[in-house]
C-alpha cells in the first residue's frame, strides 16, 4: 500500500481533502483483482540458506509432489491429504537442477546434480526407502536436468555435459544406464526439458548458448533428429510438452519476452505470449484439450532512492482459452526470480510450485481455486 507523508502544518483544508482522496485512490488501485483472488498461495518450506531448482508432479489422486534444492541438499515435499511432509533425500549433495516425475504407482523419481563434484545423480523411492545412485561422473555435469518415466517405470534423463557443453541423455534399459551425446554442435544443452511420447521416445527442448537459438531434438526410433526452432535472441528457460498427437509445444524466453512454439503437424508456429513478461523460469503443461498452460516470472525494474534500479518479479500464469491468451498475476515475489513448475489435475486446475525470491529461502505453492 502506498503511503503519503505530509511534513509540516497543513492549513488548507482543501489540500488536505485532495491528499486523503489520493491515498484512498492508491489503496483502491492496489486491491487484488478478481483473477488474483481465485489463487490460493501458501508457504511450504523455509530454508536457512537457498531454495532453488523447484519441480512439481501430481499423482493420480491430484496430490502434489515437489523436489527442490534447500539448505544445499536435495529435498522432497509431499501433500498427504491434510498436511505437507518434508524430507531430505540426499544430504551429501546440493540437489541443483532437480527434476521430478512419478511412475505408474505414484512413486517419485528425481534427477539432479551437485555443485562441487559435477555428477549426475538419480534418486527414487522404492516403496520403503530412497535409492540414490550416481549416473554420470566422467564429465563435469552441472545445471538443469529433466526426467521422465516411461510406461514400464524406466527413467529417462536429459542434462548438459558442462565440460564439453554438449546435450546428453541417459536412460535405464533394465540392467544398466545407456548414456549418449545428443548434440555437440557449439555450446548447447542448457535449460533442457524432456518429455516422452506414447512410444516412450524422448523429446528435448534446449538452448544453443553460442547462437542464442531454441533447439529441439527427438528420437524417431532409429536416430536423433535435431533442429533449430527460433533464432531470435533465445535466452533459455525452455519447457516442453506433447499433445495427444505427439506434437511438441515449447515455451521459452526470447527477446526478453515469454514465447511459445508449436508444431502443427507440418510447420512450426511461433508467437509472443507476453511482451510485458520476461518468461524467466517458464514451465509448460497441456490440458485435456491440448491447450497450453504456462507459469513464469515477469521481471521489471523498480526505482529506489538515489537513482538505483532494482529488478522485481511477479509470478504469472498464461493459458490458451481456445481463442486467446489469458494472463494473470499470481504473486509478487520480491527482487529475484528463478524457478517455477506447473502441473494440472484431472479437472485441469493448475498447481504451481516456485521459489519466493524476496530472500530466496522460501518454497511456495499456488493452487487455482476456480471461478468465483
Amino acid at each position: 500500500m502506498k503511503k503519503t507523508v505530509i511534513i509540516g502544518k497543513v492549513d488548507n483544508l482543501w489540500f488536505l481533502f485532495i491528499t486523503l482522496l489520493l491515498i484512498l485512490t492508491s489503496c483502491t488501485t492496489n486491491t487484488p483483482s478478481a483473477n488474483e483472488t481465485r489463487w490460493s498461495v501458501s508457504q511450504i518450506d523455509r530454508s536457512k540458506f537457498l531454495i532453488e531448482s523447484v519441480s512439481i508432479a501430481l499423482d493420480i489422486s491430484g496430490n502434489p509432489h515437489i523436489c527442490y534444492a534447500g539448505d544445499y541438499h536435495l529435498k522432497y515435499a509431499r501433500w498427504i491429504g491434510s498436511t505437507w511432509t518434508i524430507e531430505t533425500v540426499d544430504s551429501t549433495e546440493s540437489g541443483y537442477g532437480a527434476s521430478i516425475a512419478l511412475d505408474g504407482s505414484g512413486k517419485p523419481h528425481i534427477s539432479y546434480t551437485n555443485d562441487f563434484g559435477y555428477k549426475l545423480k538419480y534418486a527414487h523411492w522404492d516403496g520403503s526407502t530412497w535409492r540414490v545412485e550416481t549416473i554420470d561422473s566422467g564429465n563435469e555435469v552441472f545445471g538443469d536436468t529433466s526426467i521422465a518415466v516411461d510406461a514400464a517405470g524406466n527413467p529417462h534423463i536429459s542434462y548438459q555435459d558442462f565440460k564439453k557443453m554438449d546435450l546428453k541423455y541417459a536412460q535405464w534399459v533394465g540392467s544398466t544406464w545407456l548414456i549418449e551425446t545428443v548434440d555437440s554442435d557449439g555450446t548447447v544443452g542448457g535449460d533442457n526439458s524432456l518429455t516422452l511420447d506414447a512410444e516412450g521416445n524422448p523429446h528435448i527442448s534446449y538452448q544453443d548458448y553460442t547462437k542464442k537459438d531454441l533447439k529441439y531434438a527427438h528420437w524417431n526410433g532409429s536416430n536423433w533428429i535435431v533442429e533449430t526452432i527460433d533464432e531470435n535472441n533465445v535466452l533459455g528457460n525452455t519447457s516442453i510438452a506433447l499433445d495427444n498427437l505427439g506434437n511438441p509445444h515449447i515455451c521459452y524466453e526470447g527477446d526478453y519476452h515469454l514465447k511459445y512454439a508449436r508444431w502443427n503437424g507440418s510447420t512450426w508456429t511461433i508467437e509472443t505470449v507476453d511482451s510485458n513478461g520476461t518468461g524467466q523460469g517458464a514451465s509448460i503443461t497441456l490440458d485435456g484439450s491440448g491447450n497450453p498452460n504456462i507459469s513464469y516470472y515477469y521481471c521489471y525494474p523498480r526505482s529506489v532512492p538515489f537513482g538505483t534500479n532494482v529488478y522485481s518479479f511477479e509470478l504469472k500464469y498464461a493459458h490458451w482459452t481456445g481463442s486467446s491468451w489469458q494472463i494473470e498475476k499470481i504473486d509478487s515475489v520480491g527482487d529475484y526470480g528463478f524457478d517455477t513448475s506447473i502441473a494440472l489435475d484431472a479437472a485441469n486446475n493448475p498447481y504451481i510450485s516456485y521459489m519466493d525470491s524476496s530472500n530466496i529461502k522460501y518454497l511456495k505453492y499456488a493452487v487455482y481455486s476456480g471461478n468465483e
